[in-house]
């Protein structure tokens, strides 16, 4: 695995990263994940698959919510997590892949983090993945 984004559920926005990235790096032949720190829900959240359905013409309704493992830690080339808290956590858990895991705004040098739209409108999640989708289009300079 080359790329693993993770956030709390796994339902969001680590989904939505990874169906972003997987257009954006489509030619690059990277293997692209998501998981999440506490997967509760069992389907992706029905905003966030129009969300990424609509603006960036990627589909994550075979999606499955899926809990980090130490194995996905191992294996991924670098984590990328949607917030600080997502890190810490990582970092607390699994402390010997701490090379590996960064934010996603850190990562591309931005500061704002990405917010969680569990719950919100639908204008939130697109919000969302627009944020999701620039901070990754930052992250292909580094693929090239």
């Amino acid at each position: 695995m080359d790329i693993l984004f993770v956030c709390t559920g796994n339902t969001c926005r680590s989904p939505m990263a990874a169906a972003i990235a997987g257009v954006v790096f489509a030619n690059r032949g990277l293997i692209i994940a998501s998981r999440g720190v506490a997967v509760v829900e069992a389907a992706p959240s029905a905003n966030a698959l129009l969300a990424v359905m609509d603006g960036h013409k990627c589909d994550i309704s075979a999606h499955i919510p899926t809990q980090i493992a130490a194995a996905d830690m191992e294996i991924a080339r670098i984590i990328i997590t949607m917030t600080p808290a997502h890190k810490s956590h990582l970092l607390h858990y699994f402390p010997d892949y701490a090379k590996k895991v960064h934010t996603l705004a850190d990562h591309v040098g931005e500061s704002l983090h990405i917010a969680d739209p569990y719950g919100g409108n639908l204008a939130q999640y697109i919000a969302c993945a627009a944020q999701l989708a620039d901070y990754i289009k930052k992250m292909e300079a580094a693929y090239e």
